[in-house]
């Protein structure tokens, strides 16, 4: 049975609606729609509401054209077209972007390197709130960090990371970092052109860059391996040193430096 667009009857206005976000919902499974609507009545009903609803990409697309929403909560997986392909097709995107996935590495991978929101399946009520309360704050900026994303998955080749500064959000070309250094609960990027201080922990880090080839090479630094020229043991402390092409020397911790080792043995190559 074919699904139909679950558009809302417009309401009658009060006062501060006009300051109210509109949304629609695109997820191909109606109950997860209906929990969604339910939640976010419950939990920021003041700040946003749904106006309609729609189980594809095709439906979508005529949708968000008749509403023209502030807001679209995305489901990532559907079947035909996902939710990253149904952004890529169309001609704007004049609205704010929360993404709502099951656990998928790739797609995660992909949202965290944009700095964009997403939430996990089944949606939590304090991040759904949380999530709402950033736009309101930064819709200008998650435009931006939208485009970021949708560049990124079109082109592998010239990746892009949102890095979040003291004053909100700056893009930078993932092959231009050459190396982080923690500082406290902040951490310093240096690039090709300039240093950076962000603010998240160098262990965020790790996490979210050691798939693109960036290796923890000791507690305080996490190095872009495409730069790093020689490597040297140090006999006597257990560590070493890795040299770069950028003249610089950072130390290799002795717990680190075997897998150092293991990790440039088993076939990395350099991107």
């Amino acid at each position: 049975m074919q699904q139909r667009i679950f558009v809302k009857q417009q309401s009658v206005r009060t006062r501060g609606a006009a300051s109210v976000l509109r949304a629609v919902v695109v997820d191909d499974e109606p109950a997860a729609v209906e929990a969604l609507r339910v939640l976010v009545e419950q939990v920021c009903g003041d700040l946003l509401r749904i106006e309609g609803a729609a189980h594809s990409a095709a439906q979508a697309r005529l949708l968000l054209q008749q509403l023209r929403p502030d807001v679209l909560f995305l489901d990532v997986e559907m079947p035909g077209e996902s939710g990253f392909q149904l952004l890529q097709s169309l001609p704007r995107r004049d609205f704010a972007v929360i993404f709502v996935t099951a656990y998928d590495r790739y797609a995660i991978q992909a949202l965290r390197m944009s700095a964009m929101d997403y939430l996990l399946k089944p949606v939590d009520p304090d991040e759904l709130r949380e999530a709402v309360m950033r736009l309101w704050q930064q819709r200008q900026q998650q435009r931006e960090r939208l485009e970021v994303l949708l560049s990124n998955l079109a082109s592998q080749a010239e990746q892009r990371l949102v890095v979040p500064i003291l004053k909100g959000y700056q893009i930078v070309a993932l092959g231009d970092i050459i190396y982080l250094q923690s500082e406290g609960s902040y951490s310093r990027i240096y690039t090709t052109a300039e240093r950076l201080l962000t603010t998240r922990p160098l262990a965020d880090w790790d996490e979210l860059l050691t798939p693109s080839g960036f290796f923890r090479i000791h507690r305080a630094f996490l190095v872009n391996m495409k730069y790093v020229k020689q490597i040297r043991r140090d006999e006597e402390a257990g560590g070493g040193m890795v040299l770069l092409t950028t003249g610089d020397a950072l130390p290799v911790s002795r717990r680190r430096f075997p897998s150092l080792l293991a990790f440039l043995t088993q076939g990395w190559q350099r991107p």
